[in-house]
């Protein structure tokens, strides 16, 4: 469940300008710039 108050668990940067909607497949988070495509994803159980 979620908790009372909303803590930042990770940030991360990413280069380049945004080109699209994040995507989610499976338990990933696909994100495209203009230079790359960036899958986060937290491995393991």
């Amino acid at each position: 469940a979620a908790g009372k108050k909303y803590k930042v668990l990770a940030t991360n940067k990413l280069d380049g300008t945004l080109m699209a909607s994040p995507a989610v497949a499976g338990r990933a988070l696909f994100i495209r710039s203009d230079t790359h495509l960036y899958r986060i994803e937290k491995l393991g159980k």
